[in-house]
């Protein structure tokens, strides 16, 4: 299993930023590069367990992932089926001096065939940081869009 925590700082405000990142239904249109099709299966209370089809290190992978919301600022994505099944995204939002403090504890768990990019940790969470930037960048977009 590989372990690390993104960290990163965003000019917009907390309770905006974490309404885009709970906006499962809409993680096709925030980010069409990595998020292929979402299909919200089934929701109970505050978990939304979702089909996804998803970019990931080259490849389009089918998953069945579990979204936990825990307002005001956890967002907890579990990977339920797959190559990466029983990996975890962690992402907490607090308020920062000017706008938003994110993290992100991501624990990835390879399973089979999968295994042979344990070796290349640093390469995933390089990747990872990337699209987490890009995330970010779509997200301030919409706020700021929305905001005018």
């Amino acid at each position: 299993m590989i372990r690390f925590r993104l960290k990163k700082n965003s000019r917009v405000d907390r309770d905006k930023l974490y309404l885009v990142s709970i906006d499962v239904k809409n993680f096709s249109n925030i980010m069409p590069k990595y998020f292929k099709s979402i299909n919200v299966k089934k929701s109970i209370g505050e978990e939304l367990f979702v089909d996804e089809k998803i970019y990931f290190l080259g490849s389009v992978l089918d998953v069945k992932t579990k979204h936990v919301i825990i307002h005001p600022r956890i967002h907890e994505v579990h990977i339920l089926s797959g190559l990466l099944r029983g990996s975890s995204f962690v992402e907490s939002y607090d308020e920062a001096s000017h706008g938003s403090k994110i993290v992100i504890s991501v624990s990835i768990k390879f399973n089979v065939v999968s295994k042979l990019f344990l070796p290349f940790g640093f390469l995933i969470k390089r990747q990872m940081e990337k699209v987490m930037d890009e995330f970010l960048d779509s997200a301030e977009k919409i706020i700021f869009d929305s905001n005018k």
